[in-house]
């Protein structure tokens, strides 16, 4: 007799596993949102970039000039001239030229053109990334620069509102995603070994007296509950496994009780983001991260102004147009949203700061040195607020050069990196000569927490996720029916036994023996025939013999196809339901990371069809082989052990 190819079987059966969940998993998940906005620039810049841009095409062209420098550092000049601090699109497209030049074996413009790409960019990750990749190939002993590489652009990830904002936004929906799927294959799995002998009772109470017959016809019209309701998947199964409560063991009846709280609270969670994504709070969220920190556009200084006018207490809109106005040279403006923007937050240092800047700007020296030392005092740590006191200083003649270098010394001080990218860039422009503070990462993301805490209460909101509908055909179905259910049917289970499988034949029974065979307790008839070893009729014994055989062989398959296919489901089979909802939790996390590659959210700054590099996937990949290999030798382990 030929061996079963379980390895095979395992490949096939999990390529098909998650074909069929790659159509069903976007019902996991609320409508997909594009965060994306139109990328343009401030007018002005918009004409110039695109002018300098097609002579740059047109030289690389005809004149065989591989980087177009002359032009490249003419962009980068008029983009520090109008304060723009990154420019992610012009830098995604350079690491598109620096990635063909690497596919042809030109490092060399590679590189060249991947420092432009971070000069354009300095807050966005992917050239950081390129670089790394271009160390990496140019030499293998270069690695420790490929990892500084690698290192910087992760810090760049959380230096980058935008992108962190979409990133958690993204890792949200795959942790929920993968609980909701690990539920999915925890309560079929639990039906697959319980719903048989609910039948089983049923089937016995249909031959009995008929108040008997009449349960039985209950049971069954209780059992079709969720398909009269057109309860969706997630709640039909929930139902369904709450009815085979009493034949579970007690960890696996504590898991359902923590996967009933995980159906609760999961699409709530994934419902209030959404609802943050589709509404204003979103738009206003990335328009702030763009005009403070990328570009901007008459657009979104409309839609701030709009947002101000229905809002006229927010105070980073008012500090974010104080900027805008600023940048563009409207100083009157700036210096009246500055104002207005610490009237709502006195003690706020960035604004009090950039206040100081325009006093800088418009020559009122005394106002600009009282500004900034206010900010110093507010956040002694910034080394922005002592630069821009050294420039006020030093246009100060009444001043001693001493002053002038300790308020220089200090800034050097507190950021080395800071003073010698400023004393790099210097010119008498405006946007140039001191330094203009924008809002933070985490002045951005307590903005974010104020927006979804503002809708309600914490505690009014984490009561109404329980009163909230269950999607189906009638509204009135709530989680809270569910948790009365849980409780009714564990009530009702603890008042008469429920029938149980004997380990060895898989004879129903509520009475079993004490006596332990290989850890189980076995029925009335395996204990005579294996037990006590009774002289019984061999044609009975016969009978015994290849019932135990058949379902053994039955328990085999089915661990065997549980565990090859579904990591976690042998240990589910095996009566470890912790164990096993974590590993079909991790699966379902490279599942949906595999099929979602680039995110459920797309991010406005990554330019779309960006997928892993090879060496990514194939890390993915040895990762993702090394998780599934230690679950299978688990659930090698618990068969062994007999467990």
């Amino acid at each position: 007799m030929r061996k079963t190819p379980w390895g095979l079987l395992a490949i096939v059966g999990w390529i098909g596993f998650f074909l069929l969940f790659a159509v069903e998993a976007h019902s996991f998940f609320p409508t997909k949102v594009d965060g994306s906005h139109d990328v343009e620039l401030s007018s002005e810049l918009s004409k110039l970039v695109a002018t300098l841009w097609f002579q740059r095409k047109e030289r690389i062209l005809f004149d065989g000039d591989r980087l177009g420098k002359k032009e490249l550092d003419a962009i980068y000049e008029a983009q520090l001239n109008h304060g723009v601090r990154n420019l992610p699109i012009l830098s995604s497209l350079l690491v598109r030229e620096s990635l063909r030049a690497l596919d042809r074996n030109d490092l060399e413009t590679a590189q060249s053109l991947c420092l432009y790409a971070k000069k354009f960019a300095r807050d966005f990750p992917l050239p950081y990334f390129t670089m790394a990749r271009i160390y990496w190939t140019r030499s293998k002993k270069l690695v420790n620069l490929a990892v500084r590489e690698d290192l910087a652009g992760i810090w760049a990830i959380f230096r980058n509102f935008g992108i962190l904002f979409f990133k958690s936004i993204n890792t949200l929906y795959m942790i929920a995603g993968a609980l909701l799927l690990a539920f999915v294959g925890f309560a079929l799995i639990m039906l697959i070994k319980y719903l048989s002998l609910y039948f089983y009772e049923v089937r016995r109470e249909f031959e009995l007296t008929p108040v008997k017959f009449m349960t039985g016809l209950a049971k069954i019209s209780v059992f079709v509950v969720p398909v009269l309701l057109r309860l969706d998947l997630l709640w039909s199964l929930l139902y369904w496994t709450i009815l085979v409560w009493g034949y579970m063991a007690r960890r696996e009846r504590q898991t359902l009780v923590v996967f009933l709280f995980v159906l609760v609270y999961v699409p709530w969670c994934l419902d209030q983001t959404n609802r943050l994504l589709e509404g204003p709070d979103q738009k206003v969220l990335i328009t702030l991260h763009q005009a403070n920190q990328e570009n901007w556009n008459p657009q979104i200084e409309r839609d701030l102004k709009r947002w101000i006018r229905r809002n006229p207490g927010d105070a980073d809109v008012l500090f974010t147009m104080g900027l805008l106005n600023k940048r563009e040279g409207r100083y009157d403006a700036a210096e009246r949203y500055y104002k207005k923007a610490l009237q709502y937050d006195p003690d706020w240092p960035e604004c009090t700061s950039n206040l100081g800047n325009v006093y800088l700007v418009t020559n009122r020296l005394r106002d600009a040195i009282e500004q900034y030392e206010r900010a110093i005092s507010l956040s002694p740590g910034r080394a922005s607020f002592y630069f821009n006191l050294h420039r006020a200083f030093a246009r100060d003649s009444v001043l001693s050069s001493e002053k002038v270098g300790q308020a220089l010394e200090m800034a050097n001080k507190l950021d080395q990196d800071l003073v010698a990218y400023q004393t790099e860039i210097y010119s008498e422009n405006s946007n140039r000569s001191v330094v203009d503070d924008t809002l933070s990462v985490g002045r951005l993301s307590g903005k974010v927490a104020r927006l979804l805490q503002g809708r309600y209460p914490f505690g009014e909101r984490m009561l109404r996720a329980w009163i909230k509908e269950v999607p189906g055909r009638y509204r009135y179905t709530c989680p809270l029916f569910f948790l009365v259910f849980l409780i009714v049917s564990a009530l009702l289970s603890s008042r008469r036994k429920f029938p149980k499988r004997c380990p060895m034949c898989g004879t129903p029974s509520v009475r079993f023996f004490e006596r332990r065979i290989q850890g189980d307790r076995v029925c009335f008839g395996c204990n005579r025939l294996f037990v006590k070893k009774d002289s019984i009729d061999p044609k009975m014994k016969e009978r015994r013999m290849n019932q135990v055989k058949r379902y053994g062989r039955k328990k085999s398959v089915i661990w065997h196809v549980l565990s090859f296919i579904l990591p976690g489901g042998g240990h589910l089979w095996k009566d470890q339901p912790v164990k096993g909802s974590a590993f079909l939790f991790v699966f379902f996390l490279f599942g949906l990371k595999f099929f979602f590659w680039n995110g459920i959210v797309r991010n406005p700054t990554t330019l779309v069809g960006q997928g892993p590099g090879f060496w990514v996937g194939l890390v993915f990949l040895a990762v993702f082989g090394v998780f599934y290999l230690g679950v299978l030798r688990s659930s090698l382990r618990i068969r062994s052990s007999g467990v």
